[in-house]
């Protein structure tokens, strides 16, 4: 029995982009309540069926496999329910393919009428860089309360002010055949598995 009987090709890999903000600075809250503090701030990831490309100019839309982001208070997933809007993923590459602008904009509603935003943005053209997590409590039609926490960034400072980018690729293991299956169990009690940090 040859070792192509007993294994079963890789599945196509992954794409992982995940986000990291800096912490917030400014806040609103809603009465009495601070929801946000300066430990929070904008973390997540997408992932994507296929690399971005390079040099991406416009901040042209694209579609991830699925998506998580927090922002320290909440955490919205493509598995989250009762979207508001469209939920907006836009990037700008260079040569290499790394990020250098993007808008990410997430929203949701849950069932008790609060709506939830988690957004992060680096347009230059249009002279926005920062990021934002909120919720908005209707009371009535006429009455409402927001709080949030907001990190704004200084346009095209060259120190690195914004959040960052880093980019990854996984390769899922092969589902079936009794090499790939004892491989995995070999693998699993030598290594516990990376976990993002929400």
């Amino acid at each position: 029995m040859s070792f192509a009987d007993v294994s079963s090709p890789r599945r196509p890999a992954v794409y992982i982009y995940r986000y990291a903000g800096k912490p917030f600075t400014h806040f609103d809250k809603s009465g009495d309540t601070q929801l946000y503090t300066s430990r929070d701030l904008v973390f997540g990831e997408l992932r994507l069926a296929r690399p971005l490309l390079a040099n991406l100019k416009g901040l042209p839309s694209i579609q991830p496999l699925s998506f998580r982001f927090t922002d320290g208070v909440h955490v919205i997933t493509h598995r989250s329910r009762r979207f508001d809007r469209e939920q907006v993923f836009r990037f700008n590459t260079d040569v290499t393919g790394s990020i250098t602008e993007w808008t990410v904009q997430l929203h949701m509603t849950d069932s008790n009428g609060r709506s939830y935003e988690i957004e992060t943005i680096r347009d230059l053209r249009a002279g926005r860089s920062f990021d934002i997590g909120g919720v908005f409590h209707r009371h009535s039609a006429s009455d409402g309360r927001f709080c949030c926490g907001v990190r704004e960034y200084v346009d095209g400072d060259a120190t690195g002010s914004c959040g960052t980018w880093i980019f990854a690729r996984e390769f899922p293991r092969a589902s079936t055949g009794l090499i790939s299956r004892a491989m995995r169990r070999f693998q699993s009690r030598s290594a516990a598995p990376t976990q993002l940090p929400f």
